[in-house]
């Protein structure tokens, strides 16, 4: 599925949280968002799955907009994606089985009962959770919590996956179960849009970068060029989120903060 933003402003009242967005998702590869914290990755990972409208401008999939589309248009389209919020974002008053099984219900209502709880089964076994499918989300711990998520994200087998820092507040077994979870779809050429924090990991998985400041793309392309990219707020940012401020001038993070200051 091809994605596009063409020229997308987004907004918290008067504070500019997206500014003049432009950009395409190569499918089939792994997009990493990077940028400082409050740079607007989240709210861009959102808007690029169809969840927050722009205030201004279009989210093309597939040349159309997700937000004009009819609602059975809409339910195919989201059939072939699903998202993985930093949360988790379980219902509290639904079952692990019943979180897990939701999308199956929505997008596969021709399967049976049985055949719905078999995917289940097999998902939760995916992502290695161990506890009863009948308990409620808050008697799981975060850990477990960010692999039931994961768990409903791929129940559907989706094409495209976006996910928002999955690696975050959660146990290191946890991380590591995820990491192989991720890495698995990377191998299979899943379309996959993700804020991670993982320095090693965002090395280790990035096809391509998109690389955001105060809500400004600086930079998208592939990773290795990107990294090798002469802007000194791309590299100041780079050199933040990639831990690898040796690598980089002391003046370019002093531009970087100063900016920072004048924004």
């Amino acid at each position: 599925m091809e994605m596009r933003l063409q020229e997308v402003d987004f907004y918290y009242g008067s504070r500019v949280v997206l500014d003049h967005v432009d950009l395409s998702i190569d499918p089939g590869r792994t997009t990493v968002i990077v940028g400082a914290s409050g740079s607007g990755k989240s709210i861009l990972l959102k808007v690029l799955a169809g969840l927050l409208p722009p205030h201004r401008g279009r989210v093309l999939w597939d040349g159309k907009n997700i937000f004009d589309l009819s609602q059975d248009e809409e339910v195919r389209y989201r059939k072939r994606s699903s998202f993985v919020f930093q949360d988790a974002a379980l219902w509290s008053n639904r079952t692990i089985r019943q979180n897990v099984e939701f999308p199956l219900q929505v997008h596969f209502p021709e399967l049976s009962v049985q055949q719905r709880e078999e995917k289940v089964r097999y998902y939760l076994d995916k992502v290695a959770y161990q506890d009863s499918i009948e308990y409620r989300p808050e008697q799981i711990s975060a850990g477990e919590r960010k692999m039931v998520s994961l768990a409903r994200a791929l129940v559907t087998r989706p094409k495209t996956l976006f996910m928002d820092s999955p690696l975050t507040d959660i146990d290191a077994t946890s991380v590591e179960g995820i990491k192989s979870i991720i890495k698995k779809l990377h191998s299979e050429r899943r379309t996959i849009i993700a804020c991670f924090v993982d320095p090693e990991f965002i090395s280790l998985m990035a096809d391509d970068l998109i690389v955001l400041h105060r809500g400004r793309v600086l930079a998208h392309g592939p990773f290795h060029q990107v990294k090798k990219s002469s802007d000194p707020l791309v590299r100041g940012v780079l050199a933040m989120v990639l831990n690898e401020v040796t690598a980089y001038d002391d003046d370019i993070l002093d531009l970087l903060n100063s900016e920072e200051q004048l924004l």
